[in-house]
């Protein structure tokens, strides 16, 4: 009788130690298998799949390789390699060999999944949606299922169907801590801070090690302004991993929020020399140096950053921190493509006919006889400032001057009013909407809609006055008028071109700003923002002041005098030092307010006048 094969013996080893648990044992036998006989189909198979086993994807491949090449019709073989693939950032060969694997054995469900996964690593969104749509039909109690799909929506700008995503997941297996921080994310982009706020605080108990969930809830403060908090999560992020890019970003650009560029700039230093530059290191990076006065070293930077393959939103921030330098640099053409590409990317829809209808509703609803038969409400509201207009009109740099003074608190983007316009009319008897349900609020809920105002900007400040700079509350001013009568309006204007375009430069994010990513949504919403204020000056029994930026730039203590004149507080010439005041603003405009008074942006529209075809037509604001 022959003696067995000495491979054999030693394949059914290792076979043996795998089964009793000794992963590196076996390993160890395979290796000294394939030092001896490297082209043995079943060694190289065997080797390939323990690798995997131990996440050495890249070991793992060439043996896999190998094994395929003999057994090409072996769909697990295949399966095996396509996640080594996904794991090494090869994502487009995974989709072929999943592919290959899905012909085969159409109901393998974990090959539809890792598909889906390839796919959102190639920004493939539509196509990762629609197989995770599939997916949790089939698996309704799998978590990570409906986190894949969630990711797939969020990446597609569906933050509202990400939401819902992420809810299931949670609700599956509320002990993973990515599923509430991708919740949190999704409740960000959908400007639901407080609830994002609490998603975060969930994932860092669950993890409170974790340098990753560090730093995505100091991004999270830095996006509310909360700087301090911001800090704070990422020094603990750096403490548990010392050479996190993000994290370093994270810090770098709480130190250029503060004005603390030169900080900034050695804090990012060691990460920008690497091969592919993390994109958050390259956007501060871009920001550092554009305000430092060398747009020129950023643009490297940020292009190497490009090259890797990214989330569409974060392919699109980059792209509009190429297009932030190379305006800076004066290449109009190369930048102007760069916004373009960026808003593109973002892959957000607006509706003109639907926004068009709104303010009609608008319109109709709030006429002279509505604000007629509303009773006012008994409550003072004289506390309360609003600075109004279309975005990118100049509406921080007025809060900024306000709030320099000492007795006016700049309390920045209050969300009272949209909030209230989106939930009202589940407090009012009937079935109508926002603005139609208003004609329904009796004395109470007003009395009980006024004080919950006056309370919200009484926890802000006790100072005098009270700015709220919600430049889309121009939205809702008849709402405002009803509940708080006693206010001021300051309405900021621009001109058209200029303010659209600067709204087209500007990457806000989420849904609500959909009409700046195309100059013809831009024109529109112009248009019907020009068309509703129109209207309101005629009806509102609200003061409404107009400042126009130009103005301003001109001659600022001119327009300093009359807006604090009109606001009712006396004369303080430290209100033309408004760049000296430390307060943290948490717009995009922050850094232009630490300037003095600058002209640069007057006129900006000109030099890219040749590409503006849609803006070109609109009309100057008469008041």
């Amino acid at each position: 009788m022959r003696s067995q094969s000495p491979i054999l013996n030693s394949l059914r080893k290792a076979q043996t130690l795998h089964g009793a648990g000794d992963l590196a044992g076996a390993i160890t036998v395979c290796a000294e298998i394939i030092q001896n006989a490297p082209a043995h189909p079943v060694a190289n198979t065997m080797f390939g799949l323990l690798l995997t086993q131990a996440k050495r994807h890249g070991a793992a491949l060439p043996y896999l390789r190998i094994a395929l090449s003999h057994q090409p019709q072996d769909s697990g073989l295949r399966e095996a390699m396509a996640g080594c693939l996904i794991e090494l950032g090869e994502p487009e060969e995974a989709v072929r060999h999943l592919r290959q694997v899905i012909s085969q054995e159409p109901s393998n469900a974990n090959a539809r999944f890792n598909l889906g996964r390839a796919l959102l690593d190639l920004r493939r969104y539509t196509e990762a949606e629609r197989i995770y749509a599939g997916f949790v039909s089939d698996h309704p109690g799998d978590a990570e299922g409906y986190n894949h799909l969630g990711l797939a929506r969020l990446g597609m700008g569906n933050a509202e169907g990400a939401e819902k995503c992420f809810r299931s997941a949670v609700r599956l297996h509320a002990g993973d801590p990515l599923f509430h921080v991708n919740l949190g994310q999704a409740l960000a982009h959908l400007a639901r801070h407080g609830e994002a706020e609490a998603s975060y605080a969930e994932a860092a108990r669950l993890d409170p090690e974790c340098a990753g969930i560090k730093v995505q809830i100091g991004w999270f403060h830095i996006t509310r302004g909360d700087l301090d908090k911001a800090r704070d999560s990422f020094d603990g992020a750096l403490h548990a991993s010392p050479h996190d890019a993000g994290a370093a970003a994270g810090l770098a650009t709480v130190h250029e929020r503060q004005g603390q560029l030169e900080v900034a700039r050695v804090t990012l230093q060691p990460y920008i020399e690497a091969p592919v530059v993390h994109p958050k290191v390259a956007i501060c990076h871009a920001r550092v140096s554009r305000q430092m006065g060398c747009p020129e070293v950023a643009l490297p930077v940020v292009r190497s950053a490009l090259q890797a393959v990214l989330p569409r939103l974060q392919e699109a921030s980059l792209r509009f921190a190429e297009g932030d330098v190379l305006d800076a640099m004066g290449e109009s053409d190369a930048a102007f493509e760069a916004y373009r590409l960026a808003n593109e990317g973002q892959g957000l829809q607006y509706s003109p006919d639907g926004h068009r209808a709104l303010v009609d509703r608008l319109i109709t609803v709030f006429s002279p006889d509505f604000f007629a038969r509303v009773p006012p409400p008994k409550m003072d509201t004289a506390t309360s400032v609003l600075v109004v207009g279309m975005p990118r009109s100049g509406t921080s740099l007025v809060e900024q001057i306000l709030s320099t003074h000492p007795r006016i608190h700049g309390a920045g983007e209050l969300d009272d009013f949209p909030t209230m316009a989106q939930q009202i009319s589940a407090f009012v008897k009937g079935d109508d909407a926002y603005p139609e349900c208003l004609e329904h609020v009796g004395e109470g809920l007003l009395e009980q809609l006024t004080a919950a105002r006056m309370e919200s900007l009484g926890r802000t400040s006790s100072l005098p006055i009270v700015v709220d700079k919600m430049p889309m509350n121009f939205l809702h001013l008849g709402m405002i008028a009803m509940i708080t009568p006693g206010a001021r309006v300051i309405h900021c204007v621009r001109d058209p071109v200029d303010t659209c375009l600067s709204c087209f430069f500007q990457h806000f994010g989420g849904p609500h700003y959909a009409f700046s990513t195309q100059l013809e949504s831009l024109a529109s919403f112009y248009r019907q923002y020009d068309r509703l204020m129109s209207h309101w000056m005629k009806v509102l029994p609200l003061e409404i002041m107009t400042v126009r930026y130009e103005d301003m730039v001109a001659d600022s203590e001119s327009a300093s005098r009359e807006m604090l004149e009109f606001v009712g507080v006396e004369w303080d010439a430290q209100v033309l030092r408004f760049h000296e005041n430390t307060r943290t603003v948490r717009t995009a405009s922050y850094a232009q307010v630490r300037r003095p008074i600058y002209q640069t942006s007057v006129g900006r529209a000109e030099r890219y006048a040749h590409r503006l075809g849609p803006l070109l037509s609109l009309p100057a604001r008469r008041s």
